[in-house]
């Protein structure tokens, strides 16, 4: 029984390696083919009149109709034709997949069609598997097998994992495998990329959940239109915060009361007190609250994270 056990399991891990080659070969050769459209359209000079009649112009030293293939996320891709003077209007020529089971790895977008710049992207087989892996077991088993595809001189080559690669075709955000975070209710971690329509400040190559404030009163109740409260000198005021930690198990509240004091509390403590001096005939004060969990990530000041209070 142990023999036949040994043998299935043997006979599996034999067929997971050569089905992770024949994906990745079918990969490799679905974006080969993608290149050798481009270049017949290339050859052919197709989209030079609709470049012409969309208002391109030449202009000495670069080429009146590139082409490139951009991914939109990470098996999806399209192949364009880009007229000179008008990069952010591509010519959609058609539309593509990779394989199941096949991704681009994050971090280029795609290739340009151009003999000065060195284009490319990372295919991996597996590679969401391997993922997925590290996310629920907290370490990634090595399933996932990868390949860099260049595109030099216009021909596509298999690249050297360290080798150097020029920036590919503006795309989204999830076109270069990342994802926009959520500014209020997330924060962004690892590589970022700045400037895209879709995120100028949040693509990053991954979010984690920020701790979020859901309220933050007083008693006595504040004006909710101004959020602004009136009390008497020496008086009393009571703050009272509900918190949605998000993914952690630990989120500290620091409140400012706005008058050189503050005070830190975890989230457990939902209410705390604090005493306002006034030596003035009126003093105003801004109290505010910042969330922060146990790996430091912390909340963004918002319209209910603060509160003036006014002693008369």
């Amino acid at each position: 029984m142990i023999k036949i056990s040994i043998t299935l399991l043997i006979v599996a891990v034999i067929g997971f390696l050569v089905s992770r080659e024949i994906l990745l070969s079918v990969g490799v050769s679905k974006l080969s083919q993608s290149v050798q459209t481009l270049r017949n359209h290339h050859k052919r000079g197709t989209y030079y009149d609709v470049c012409t009649r969309k208002g391109s112009q030449v202009i000495e030293g670069s080429d009146f109709v590139t082409y490139q293939i951009r991914f939109t996320s990470s098996s999806e891709y399209v192949l364009e034709a880009v007229c000179s003077q008008l990069e952010f209007d591509p010519i959609l020529i058609e539309k593509q997949s990779l394989p199941r089971f096949v991704t681009k790895i994050p971090g280029q977008s795609g290739f340009i069609f151009s003999r000065e710049l060195v284009t490319g992207v990372d295919l991996g087989a597996f590679y969401g598997l391997q993922n997925m892996m590290q996310k629920s077991l907290g370490y990634a088993l090595p399933v996932s097998k990868q390949k860099k595809l260049a595109l030099k001189n216009m021909q596509m080559i298999h690249a050297e994992p360290d080798q150097y690669l020029d920036e590919g075709p503006i795309s989204s955000c999830s076109g270069y495998g990342y994802v926009c975070c959520d500014n209020l209710t997330q924060q962004g971690v690892g590589e970022q990329i700045s400037g895209l329509v879709s995120c100028d400040q949040t693509c990053f190559s991954s979010c984690v959940t920020r701790p979020s404030l859901l309220s933050f009163t007083t008693s006595p109740i504040f004006d909710p239109k101004t959020r602004k409260l009136q009390i008497s000198k020496d008086a009393g005021v009571e703050f009272n915060f509900v918190v949605d930690e998000g993914n952690s198990n630990s989120v500290f509240a620091r409140v400012d009361f706005g008058d050189g004091e503050e005070k830190e509390l975890k989230v457990g403590e939902s209410k705390t007190t604090h005493r306002y001096l006034c030596r003035k005939n009126s003093c105003l004060y801004k109290a505010s609250i910042e969330l922060e969990d146990e790996w430091g990530v912390r909340s963004v000041p918002s319209s209910i994270s603060s509160i003036s209070i006014e002693v008369l």
